[in-house]
């Protein structure tokens, strides 16, 4: 796949990110797929853009995750904290290089270096108690980063915490109220929602396409990111009916539209409502309509044969020519004529 993006979109026009698909707290970890050397405990996600220059991923909010317990050594009301690094260090900092410039700390001790923000935003901090001086307050000034306090962060390429296979594996289980996998290797609603937020955090009404669409992640994570924002995005999935001992009637059937329609209303196309993920979960709402593409018509030659392309100086064409033809040369054939 990544050898057919490089020769459409370009090398430099992609990213790899790595999602840790193991949880620490995962019972089955130990199962997990292994080499001679090493457990294999991670997959890959590649970002593929059009045009990386002109793409910014949004900058998420979230509340830091404390490996271990915070200090308050100065009794802040806010509670306990982590300190982060807000400078470049006095050796690599160039004094005609941004945001260089002097500060004092409690003690009289003067720090010169490029910091990460300029003097107005770091006297602001400074007042607000949000620099963290060291014990005798003589230290490198750090920031104070507080535990219950969420922040704006930038995307990670290293996607942790966002479920995992085995969580995923767990949920699908309860939608469906079955001990057997449905699936193979199901993706976790919380890693697709995290790669949504990448890129429609503020686009309420995007349209979301994975045409890989598989046992329906993507659909169930747009409709919970919806019910969490307010929003309104849309989702079209596209997968192979795939036919399997666990799915006769074609995954489409047995599993992509079951679970959507599961979780959206809270009920099975039976009508029963006694499975575990409703016990524990609120139906999600919205409306899905569901295709089989080789019954659906195909297009109409009509629209195509009130086109007089001769008008435009063409001769004569074929169907599948004048769609072409209309296609490449669109906005010239939907002229709109005014008549006084």
């Amino acid at each position: 796949m990544k050898g057919l993006f490089d020769e459409v979109f370009g090398e430099s026009n992609q990213e790899i990110m790595i999602w840790k698909k193991i949880g620490d707290g995962d019972a089955g970890a130990g199962k997990m797929k292994t080499v001679n050397r090493f457990r294999v405990d991670h997959e890959y996600v590649l970002c593929v853009f059009k045009n990386k220059d002109n793409v910014f991923f949004n900058r998420l909010s979230q509340k830091p995750d404390f490996k271990n317990k915070g200090i308050n050594p100065d009794n802040d009301p806010r509670g306990v904290y982590k300190t982060g690094n807000m400078s470049k260090t006095e050796v690599i900092s160039s004094i005609k290089g941004k945001n260089y410039y002097t500060v004092a700390s409690p003690s009289g001790k003067k720090f010169s270096r490029q910091w990460h923000f300029d003097q107005n935003e770091f006297d602001r901090l400074n007042h607000d108690n949000r620099i963290y001086w060291g014990k005798n307050g003589d230290a490198v000034p750090s920031i104070k980063i507080f535990l219950n306090e969420e922040r704006e962060v930038v995307v990670n390429s290293i996607l942790e915490n966002v479920g995992s296979a085995t969580s995923a594996s767990k949920e699908m289980k309860e939608i469906f109220d079955t001990e057997i996998s449905l699936f193979s290797n199901p993706k976790p609603v919380q890693l697709i929602q995290r790669l949504m937020k990448f890129v429609t955090k503020d686009d309420l009404f995007a349209t979301i396409l994975d045409f890989f669409a598989g046992s329906g992640t993507t659909g169930q994570a747009v409709l919970e990111l919806n019910k969490q924002d307010g929003g309104e995005r849309q989702f079209i999935l596209a997968t192979a009916n795939e036919i399997t001992d666990t799915t006769p009637n074609g995954i489409v059937n047995d599993v992509t539209s079951k679970r959507l329609k599961r979780v959206m209303t809270g009920e099975c196309y039976g009508g029963t409502k006694d499975f575990k993920w409703n016990k524990k979960n609120k139906p999600l709402g919205d409306n899905l309509d569901v295709y089989d593409i080789a019954t659906v018509a195909p297009y109409s030659n009509e629209p195509f044969e009130k086109i007089d392309e001769t008008l435009y100086g063409q001769e004569k064409l074929g169907v599948k020519e004048k769609i072409k033809w209309v296609c490449e040369n669109f906005e010239g054939t939907q002229k709109t004529l005014e008549v006084e």
